[in-house]
């Protein structure tokens, strides 16, 4: 019996998401905190467990539901 190995995140493809939910993720991310420092790190901090977590991303569902909820749970 073959064992299916899931592929490696595709680098390319998050940083297509990253480049299409950025400006959004930084604006929840404001709106929660008040603030323009605080929102910057926890946009990055929600970016890199959104990366490190890529490979149980449901490709089927909506990234920046997955990523706002990352901001949402950060905050």
């Amino acid at each position: 019996m073959a064992t299916l190995i899931a592929p490696a995140p595709s680098q390319r493809e998050f940083e297509a998401l990253f480049r299409r939910s950025h400006r959004r993720a930084y604006n929840l991310a404001y709106r929660l905190t008040g603030n323009a420092t605080d929102a910057e790190d926890v946009t990055q901090d929600a970016y890199v467990r959104a990366w490190d977590n890529f490979n149980s991303y449901d490709a089927s569902r909506s990234f920046e539901g997955w990523l706002f909820r990352i901001i949402t749970n950060r905050v």
